[in-house]
């Protein structure tokens, strides 16, 4: 482990700091963690990035104040007692991400974090099988992963964040256009193991997964699933920490939509009586992001060559008693489905191509 005591500044807010900034100040460090002081500099909390997805699925916005999502009564190590802090570390068994250090008047002095940053998701499939109709004269020559964005194509994107994010190997399923694709995956400087994989007939947004189960190494984690039309800069390894820590069979990738109703909404009690009218009233939900991390046994439940879409499989997940959760995503996240999503995502490239 390595033991942080010089530039503490970056890992430091306080409580009353926004969640939003508080990410921003996440994102000047490995960790992605913030330890929580008082203006004595004693700590009084920590702040992880599940905290805040966590928060999130109870309703906090990223405009709430560090409070209301911080973990208040954290696990310490003595600043002046390395050897006691070191065996509380090792007692942990890797349950401990990081350890901060205090000394007897409970000042924020170091912290404790791994030497090099664990990876738990490994490998990841893309599904980019599907015609991309629905973006017309852009897919008319040309299938949807292909499709430019930014000036380099959404495919490119894509792999560009698994790489980055410590992916090592990566498989591409193809339908549709097939070859163009398996063209560019083969002269791109891939620093992944990219490899495509042929649908002969179209299997929908999961029913491709059933091919791949002789290839994937799932000793090595579980297989990160992401939709070949999603442009985001979620943090991959957050997502396989988040996962694990919470024990899901099934993550899901959840983004905010937000659409407002351009009528008063009427509000009424259960018998019929008017309360109130609402004007134009601001809807937010979670939706599908396109971006899953699924256990081996989950994907057991498709048959090979069985045509199955996405929302069908995690259904039958849901019925078999598996575990399944949302990961909040906070981070830019665009679905480029209709010709308008290419011109909104490239108007704000400087959100997402960082």
């Amino acid at each position: 482990m390595l033991i942080v005591d010089k530039n503490l500044a970056a890992y430091k807010t306080t409580l009353d700091q926004s969640l939003r900034n508080a990410v921003e100040r996440m994102n000047e460090v490995n960790e992605r963690i913030q330890m929580i002081v008082d203006t004595d500099s004693k700590l009084v909390g920590v702040l992880t990035d599940g905290d805040i997805r966590r928060s999130l699925l109870r309703g906090v916005t990223m405009d709430s104040p560090v409070r209301d999502a911080a973990c208040l009564d954290p696990t310490v190590g003595s600043y002046t007692d390395i050897d006691a802090a070191n065996a509380l570390w090792r007692q942990a068994k890797g349950k401990l991400r990081f350890l901060p250090l205090v000394d007897n008047a409970q000042v924020l002095c170091g912290l404790m974090v791994p030497a090099t940053e664990t990876t738990i998701i490994r490998q990841a499939a893309i599904m980019a099988g599907g015609y991309g109709s629905r973006l017309g004269s852009f897919t008319k020559d040309k299938p949807k992963p292909l499709v430019e964005v930014g000036g380099r194509p959404i495919l490119d994107h894509i792999l560009t964040r698994l790489e980055s994010g410590g992916i090592s190997k990566v498989f591409v399923c193809v339908h549709h256009l097939a070859e163009s694709i398996s063209d560019f995956v083969g002269s791109r400087s891939n620093s992944a193991d990219v490899r495509t994989f042929l649908e002969n007939t179209k299997l929908g947004t999961a029913g491709p997964l059933a091919k791949l189960a002789g290839s994937v190494d799932y000793a090595s984690g579980p297989l990160l699933v992401l939709n070949g039309d999603v442009i985001t800069n979620v943090d991959i390894r957050q997502i396989g920490h988040f996962h694990v820590e919470h024990g899901y069979d099934v993550t899901i990738g959840a983004a905010v939509h937000r659409f407002r109703i351009p009528y008063g909404v009427i509000h009424h009690d259960e018998d019929g009586r008017f309360v109130e009218v609402e004007e134009k009233p601001l809807v937010e939900n979670f939706i599908s992001a396109g971006v899953y991390v699924f256990n081996r046994q989950v994907l057991d439940l498709i048959e090979e060559d069985q045509q199955m879409d996405m929302p069908h499989l995690l259904n039958l997940t849901q019925k078999a008693g598996f575990r399944i959760g949302l990961f909040p995503i906070h981070e830019f996240w665009a679905d480029i489905g209709q010709p308008q999503d290419i011109e909104t995502t490239n108007q704000h490239q400087h959100l997402w191509d960082a």
